[in-house]
């Protein structure tokens, strides 16, 4: 269950937190703006906007000074509907688990401005590894070789670089890293090999 609905459980004496999401995969992607070819071409300006208000409020959700002003700003029934203190024990990282432990995990959720396209590469491999769509058509449609393009034109990283640098951010010049999950290692340059290397291992 994704934050902040898991705190709420606690809240509510209905559950308790048996793990992070940061302790299955540190940096993970969450949550995402999403647009259509045809809108985004039919409103240019808007979009820019609109991307670049994300990626300035996500700076400021980046730093730990201001989660407390965040979590008095979308608790209310407008954004989020939960109770404050919900939404300050995720954001803050200071939370109890249910199970009478009390944790102080400043990092508990991050919020990085920067979409690395390693995320794309990584999804996009789940989705031929797991055969989302049936009958082996996400492997047919995902050709080897061609990762790289569709993390391009969904993920739009080099827009998002030109965005942060038009609002004065420093982003990262590269647009994959190797990402560390709970059970292995993702090397975006190659999700074949990983995809063949999961199923090796865990025999589908």
């Amino acid at each position: 269950m994704p934050d902040p609905f898991n705190q709420r459980a606690v809240f509510e004496g209905a559950g308790f937190i048996y793990k992070l999401t940061k302790d299955l995969w540190d940096g993970h992607p969450c949550c995402a703006f999403a647009a259509s070819d045809t809108w985004i071409n039919d409103n240019p300006n808007t979009f820019r906007a609109l991307n670049k208000a994300i990626i300035q409020a996500t700076d400021y959700a980046s730093e730990s000074g201001n989660r407390e002003e965040i979590a008095e700003a979308i608790s209310g029934r407008s954004f989020l509907n939960q109770p404050v203190e919900v939404v300050k024990a995720v954001l803050t990282g200071n939370f109890e688990d249910g199970l009478g432990n009390s944790f102080n995990v400043p990092d508990r959720i991050d919020f990085d401005p920067y979409p690395w396209q390693s995320f794309a590469n990584w999804i996009t491999s789940q989705l031929v590894r797991w055969d989302i769509s049936g009958n082996g058509r996400a492997a047919q449609l995902i050709a080897d070789g061609s990762y790289d393009e569709i993390g391009q034109d969904v993920f739009l990283t080099d827009l998002a670089r030109e965005l942060a640098q038009e609002l004065g951010q420093t982003p990262p010049d590269d647009i994959y890293r190797t990402e560390t999950l709970a059970l292995d290692e993702f090397n975006p340059q190659d999700p074949e090999g990983y995809i063949q290397a999961q199923i090796d291992e865990f025999g589908f």
